[in-house]
């Protein structure tokens, strides 16, 4: 892979050069970047990267360049109206081992307050397969404000919820409820497209 990173933590005091292999066992999802480039999603995927190691992330690969900033919402127009689906196969998530639990929303709620770092995926939609309709990024104090508020309200008026991290080695882990209508369950709303 004759690409090169450079990686400094928030906020920055310092910037370290890491080798292909060193970003890997950060965000194992990097061993994969010939395919996620091929997808067209690879901007997406670093700017995912940047929030949940909490990083400016720059990533070269000869003349082109992309970079990842923590808190940065430049990819929202690449994330949003995906279905679920089509949002972990943007992430790069099929292509890697990822832990997948499927939970309550309490449980989840439970979960994530935990964190320090995240990304929190909200699908909505009344008809046919929910969408992303917002990002929210753990780490950042007024999208932990609103995650907050949407647990208080119980998930009101959203179809699912995806809770995205990066656990021991690099491996993306993802918690997930489903708050489908039982009405709307018959028709298959829910998937995500994962486990």
């Amino acid at each position: 892979m004759p690409f090169e990173t450079v990686y400094a933590p928030h906020p920055p005091q310092f910037a370290l050069t890491l080798t292909p292999e060193e970003l890997i066992r950060r965000d194992a999802r990097f061993a994969h970047i010939q395919r996620l480039q091929e997808r067209g999603t690879l901007d997406l995927l670093l700017q995912d990267s940047a929030d949940l190691q909490n990083a400016h992330l720059t990533l070269r690969w000869g003349e082109v360049r992309w970079q990842g900033t923590p808190g940065g919402n430049g990819g929202e127009r690449l994330w949003r109206d995906r279905d679920g689906k089509a949002l972990n196969c943007a992430l790069g998530l099929d292509l890697t081992h990822t832990e997948v639990q499927a939970v309550e929303a309490s449980r989840l709620a439970a979960e994530v307050i935990s964190w320090d770092q995240g990304a929190v995926y909200i699908l909505t939609g009344k008809a046919g397969l929910p969408t992303v309709t917002r990002r929210l990024n753990l780490g950042d104090f007024c999208d932990r404000l609103e995650w907050d508020f949407l647990t208080d309200t119980g998930f009101a008026a959203i179809a699912e919820v995806q809770a995205h991290r990066l656990g021991k080695g690099g491996q993306p882990v993802v918690w997930r409820t489903a708050l489908v209508p039982p009405e709307r369950a018959e028709l298959g709303v829910g998937a995500l497209g994962l486990g």
